[in-house]
């Protein structure tokens, strides 16, 4: 699925990025995964193995995968 960049988009990227530390292109992605789920109206996953985006998908209502990020890195830690 493709989503338009839009200004929109670009800020709430920015507030993003600037909100929770994030860098610029993993802002971009969770700000147009956040509007399309507004536009759709249904549940949108978000899948990432970057703890911090992985957090902040969490924080702003997206469905997260892994579902325990924390405990599975972990895991591959240990291995």
């Amino acid at each position: 699925m493709r989503v338009q960049l839009t200004e929109i988009a670009v800020i709430r990227a920015d507030t993003l990025a600037w909100g929770h530390g994030l860098h610029g292109y993993d802002a971009v992605r969770l700000a147009a995964a956040s509007l399309w789920q507004g536009a759709m109206g249904e549940q949108v996953t978000f899948s990432t193995f970057d703890r911090r985006l992985w957090e902040t998908a969490k924080r702003v209502g997206l469905t997260h995968h892994p579902a325990d990020l924390p405990a599975l890195l972990e895991a591959w830690k240990a291995a």
